[in-house]
């Protein structure tokens, strides 16, 4: 009975000194109300992803507050709306606290606007998604604010599909010298020309982008130059417009 005792004694010992060397995923970490967290990263790191379900943010019942998340260990936001009646508005420095920030999603959530500080102080970020949804419920369309993405210089995708946009700003991905992946589908751009990619007087700056989508929009023509300003371009994705050609229809097909 000795032997044994002393057995599963060492047996014990030797297997609290391994949990010790290993960190728990999370530890400590307290999520806020309508929050949920997962582990994020390989065996042993503590960082973690966030998955926050709201009625509305900053709707007219409710006041959002972002500080609330722990900045120490998350790597990773996604934040859904569920109510479609109400609007939603993002607040200048919303998240700007939470300086580990890699990935950023933002759902559901009825936008008219990106505000200029909006993604203030997430210096680490290299994933930002924003699906309004708008074409869903109604004329609504999505507004991003000509150098609220300058802050993002590591950002290397960026997806801004189904947010019922007709155009963008030529400046606005100038700051974004390692962005590559940009999802722009789904939206209702008509015109290449307000795609702002145009090596014109208007566009002061290269894109970087390699990987364009602009899967189902209401393109019809593709003028000489239209994406002269991404010279990094390796693919591009049209498939669901209206080109009229049947030559252009069979070459996207």
């Amino acid at each position: 009975m000795v032997a044994m005792f002393r057995v599963w004694l060492a047996v014990l010992v030797i297997s609290s000194a391994a949990g010790a060397a290993v960190p728990s995923p999370g530890r400590g970490y307290v999520a806020p109300e309508d929050c949920e967290w997962t582990a994020a990263g390989s065996l042993g790191s503590s960082s973690v992803a966030l998955t926050c379900t709201v009625r509305t943010i900053n709707g007219v019942f409710d006041s959002t507050n972002f500080s609330l998340i722990q900045p120490q260990n998350t790597v990773s936001l996604k934040v859904k709306c569920e109510n479609v009646l109400f609007e939603s508005a993002l607040a200048n420095n919303s998240f700007h606290h939470l300086k580990e920030l890699r990935s950023l999603h933002v759902e559901y959530c009825k936008l008219k606007e990106i505000p200029l500080k909006a993604f203030w102080g997430l210096n680490e970020l290299t994933n930002l998604t924003v699906r309004t949804y708008n074409s869903d419920w109604g004329e609504i369309f999505l507004k991003v604010i000509p150098g609220s993405l300058s802050p993002l210089q590591k950002l290397a995708r960026l997806d801004l599909s189904r947010n019922n946009m007709p155009a963008l700003t030529p400046s606005l991905l100038c700051a974004l010298p390692n962005l590559q992946h940009l999802n722009l589908s789904h939206n209702d751009f008509s015109e290449v020309v307000n795609l702002g990619f145009a090596a014109t007087n208007r566009t002061p700056c290269p894109v970087h982008v390699q990987h364009l989508d602009l899967t189902t929009n209401r393109l019809k023509v593709l003028t000489d130059h239209g994406f002269s300003a991404l010279r990094h371009l390796r693919t591009l994705t049209l498939r669901s417009n209206r080109f009229p050609e049947p030559r252009i229809r069979r070459c996207l097909a």
